[in-house]
């Protein structure tokens, strides 16, 4: 199956000679495939639906997506993009930052969570093309969030901060309740802390600290070795009480953390492990807890 634009502002189908669709479908217009979508011979026990919905996710097509999904295409099924890659239709959405594809394929039963076959998700995809509309669609349809568990190749956090530090998606991912990585350094020996240092993104280093990044030696000869321009103007961004508590981590790499950081850490990882690994944040603003807690444990005090 191919999608091709008309001169007008219809598209046509035409169906690969491959194919066990009916001939009649195989030059038709978007009407003339919905009609014959609603006879008798649904095609839905076809492969070329399959090819169907991948094709008009490739190419944009949300009408002809609409008409496939509700005749039975499944937003499931693993398919090929143009490259050969195996994964389902939603993960070629996000890679073409697509948010109005994405939001037809989970609103038809798209499972946001399915991975590809190199285990990589939607919001990891969305994340490392930069995506803001995608991340947040996808956080709205109780994306897995990492809970410090796996590695840095199926991190969206680690991800965020090595290809988008300045995009405010990290921000994004921790207030929602990603954790860093435990075993956080990258095949280039760097973690999330230190593409942030590196970046001049200080506000979320802070952020990343607070929600339980591990401070190395290296980190504070990263700070320092930033030209002194830089440093200016990432220290900018904080406040005082944040530039304090910036330079003290810093500085004090050995020493225990405090009661409320480790609490704030735990805390986080609780309510993250109890929500199933999806977003805590309505979790914590519709608590019974005061406003001052719920602003500690979103990072955003």
């Amino acid at each position: 199956l191919f999608l091709k634009k008309n001169s007008g502002q219809n598209f046509q189908l035409y169906m690969n000679k491959n194919t066990n669709m009916p001939s009649s479908t195989r030059h038709s217009y978007i009407a003339e495939y919905n009609d014959m979508l609603n006879r008798n011979h649904i095609p839905n026990r076809y492969r070329g639906m399959r090819m169907a919905l991948t094709l008009a996710v490739m190419y944009r097509q949300p009408d002809a997506a609409r008409v496939l999904l509700q005749n039975g295409a499944d937003p499931n099924d693993y398919c090929r993009d143009e490259y050969g890659v195996i994964q389902p239709p939603l993960l070629i959405a996000c890679r073409r930052r697509d948010p109005q594809m994405a939001k037809i394929l989970l609103e038809h039963g798209a499972d946001v969570n399915k991975e590809d076959v190199f285990s990589r998700t939607a919001l990891m995809i969305a994340t490392e093309g930069r995506s803001r509309e995608l991340v947040d669609l996808l956080l709205q349809w109780k994306a897995k969030l990492s809970d410090g568990s796996t590695d840095w190749k199926h991190c969206p956090l680690h991800f965020a901060c090595k290809f988008a530090p300045r995009s405010g998606l990290a921000e994004v991912l921790l207030i929602h309740g990603c954790v860093p990585l435990v075993n956080d350094e990258d095949d280039r020996g760097k973690d999330a802390l230190t593409y942030s240092l590196e970046n001049h993104q200080l506000k979320l280093s802070v952020m990343l600290i607070k929600a339980g990044a591990k401070v190395k030696e290296k980190h504070l000869e990263i700070f320092n070795s930033l030209a002194t321009l830089f440093r200016m103007e990432g220290m900018a961004q904080l406040t005082k009480r944040q530039k304090d508590y910036l330079m003290d981590s810093l500085k004090n790499v050995k020493a225990v953390k405090s009661l409320k950081s480790l609490a704030t850490i735990a805390a986080r990882k609780h309510i993250l492990h109890s929500n199933n690994g999806q977003s805590i944040t309505n979790e914590i603003k519709f608590s019974n807890i005061p406003e001052t807690l719920k602003a500690i444990l979103l990072l955003q005090d």
